[in-house]
């Protein structure tokens, strides 16, 4: 189980991009991300918001089924 995140942990840019690149994201450059599909996002924050998006449909998806 991993440690509860401390809020600065959670809403910094540099959280972001550390949660993108473990996600598998890559940066292209300073505002832009693509995900492991291929498809652009503007970012840090849009992207993050996107990845989470995706986590949270996916958690969903998991407990219905």
């Amino acid at each position: 189980m991993s440690a509860v995140k401390q809020d600065n942990e959670i809403h910094s840019p540099t959280a972001w991009r550390r949660d993108l690149r473990e996600a598998g994201w890559t940066e292209v450059n300073s505002i832009t991300y693509r995900d492991p599909e291929g498809k652009l996002w503007r970012g840090p924050y849009g992207a993050w918001r996107e990845l989470q998006r995706r986590k949270a449909e996916a958690n969903h998806n998991e407990q219905a089924g």
